[in-house]
């Protein structure tokens, strides 16, 4: 009998201990590196227009539907970010008034990189958390310029702005888990920059530029766990 309940003996500590191991093996499992996809963005028009110019179809926001990249570390509950936005889009803006009257008609090209940190509020299914990025853009502005003068006599003149623009972006976003791997990502921020710009001989660009951004981010994420 003694030898017996020897064997079951060990085999009841073999169990626990491979319970201890698959436990212990769950809670050092963590997210390694993130990488996501950025489908649509929904911001006030990016082209940096003065108050006197607007846009001739009339809206001031605009959906942007092409795919952007970004990548997060997890470091427990905080991460650090890196994203890479393109875009592109023809423009047309215009003033008319009793003195003077403009028109400016053109391409957007822009390409963005920002870095960041953000941190998580909560640790649910639906991950609340804040964050910060700052970066870069570079731009290409090109198009026909058009004025009248004193005598209300029209001129075109052909443009091509090249600059780049230093930028801060705070904001808010929220996570859900659709899988283990897989995330649904939403984020929206507020956007502040500083641009320099070549050859804006009309002084189409400000100098200090504002975006809202209602929705700065609405994309998947594929977490790698280590």
């Amino acid at each position: 009998m003694k030898p017996l309940r020897l064997v079951i003996l060990l085999q009841l500590i073999s169990i626990a201990s491979a319970i201890n191991l698959i436990a212990q093996g769950d809670s050092v499992r963590s997210t390694k590196l993130i990488v996501g996809i950025d489908f649509i963005r929904f911001n006030r028009n990016w082209i940096y227009y003065s108050a006197d110019l607007q846009p001739t179809d009339g809206s001031n926001y605009a959906f942007d539907l092409i795919p952007s990249i970004f990548l997060k570390l997890p470091v427990k509950k905080h991460s650090f970010r890196f994203k890479y936005e393109f875009f592109k889009k023809p423009y047309t803006f215009e003033t008319n008034s009793i003195d003077t009257y403009r028109q400016i008609d053109g391409d957007l090209i822009e390409h963005r990189i920002s870095v960041g940190f953000e941190k998580y509020l909560n640790e649910n299914k639906l991950r609340v958390f804040y964050f910060i990025d700052c970066g870069v853009t570079f731009s290409n502005f090109k198009g026909l310029y058009s004025y009248n003068n004193i005598d209300y006599t029209m001129f075109s003149d052909l443009f091509n702005i090249k600059g780049v623009t230093l930028f801060i972006q705070p904001g808010f976003g929220v996570i859900y888990k659709l899988s283990e791997r897989l995330d649904l990502n939403l984020e929206s921020a507020l956007w502040f920059g500083e641009g320099y710009d070549k050859d804006d001989n009309h002084d189409i660009n400000p100098g200090l530029r504002f975006i809202p951004r209602p929705i700065s981010l609405l994309g998947l994420s594929y977490k790698f766990i280590k």
